[in-house]
């Protein structure tokens, strides 16, 4: 099928090589890399932090979240496993842990043998996002698998907070550690290592906030990209193939 396109998108670093793996060198398609569009403009709406907070009895805790589904590839033990870490420096922390699966019962059970009940709150499935990241202070993807470009990582960026992204697939090809976002190693002493280099630095929270917006924009994220960069290739690709039409 490919051999017979004139371009492929390959928005992503896993994209591109997996289509480079097929390609052949008579191949004269071009790779392009226009990005999937993400509702950013559900995140623009009122935000009710004081009535989630009310609603979790959440005060003044600094509030760490996870956001996703509590399945396996997700990885959500690994970051109910870093927060009796955590609490051992900094007790006034909350962590919220929003989405539901097949691991829910495992997670629970995880939480009270760990006994971190009074610190981690589960939310179940929330579809207010951009009123839970209004509440956080600090963003944590886990996973065993690519998170690179995934909509859950660009929400976070477009709210400007600093996320924490544990190694998997393509990351490392996507983002820079630092830079973009903070790269934990996959395990849940690493993931705690980096919350708290995190809570302790003022001014690298302020730097992974103020690159969300940055790396959004560069990567060509924001729907005027998108619907520029698409009109501008087809537009080309009809001069380019005038004769042929």
């Amino acid at each position: 099928i490919i051999k017979r396109m004139d371009l492929v998108n390959a928005w992503t670093p896993y994209l591109e090589e997996k289509v480079k793996e097929v390609m052949r060198p008579n191949d004269k398609f071009n790779l392009i890399d226009i990005k999937a569009t993400i509702d950013f403009d559900r995140l623009k709406k009122k935000s009710d932090v004081k009535g989630f907070k009310s609603q979790f009895n959440l005060k003044d805790e600094r509030i760490i979240t996870f956001v996703g589904r509590l399945v396996d590839m997700k990885d959500p033990l690994t970051f109910v496993r870093s927060v009796p870490l955590v609490l051992k420096k900094f007790e006034n922390v909350k962590f919220l842990i929003v989405g539901d699966g097949n691991l829910k019962d495992e997670v629970v059970k995880e939480i009270k043998e760990l006994n971190v009940e009074n610190n981690v709150v589960m939310t179940g499935q929330r579809s207010d996002i951009g009123t839970v990241l209004d509440c956080t202070e600090i963003y944590v993807a886990t996973g065993k698998v690519n998170h690179c470009f995934n909509a859950s990582i660009m929400e976070p960026f477009y709210k400007k907070i600093p996320c924490i992204i544990t190694k998997a697939g393509y990351d490392e090809k996507g983002y820079r550690h630092l830079e973009d976002v903070y790269l934990s190693e996959n395990d849940h002493g690493s993931l705690a290592n980096g919350i708290l280099e995190l809570l302790r630095d003022d001014k690298l929270r302020k730097k992974l906030s103020e690159a969300g917006p940055k790396f959004l924009k560069e990567k060509g994220f924001y729907n005027e990209d998108i619907i520029r960069k698409t009109n501008e290739t087809f537009e080309k690709l009809v001069r380019e193939n005038r004769d042929k039409i």
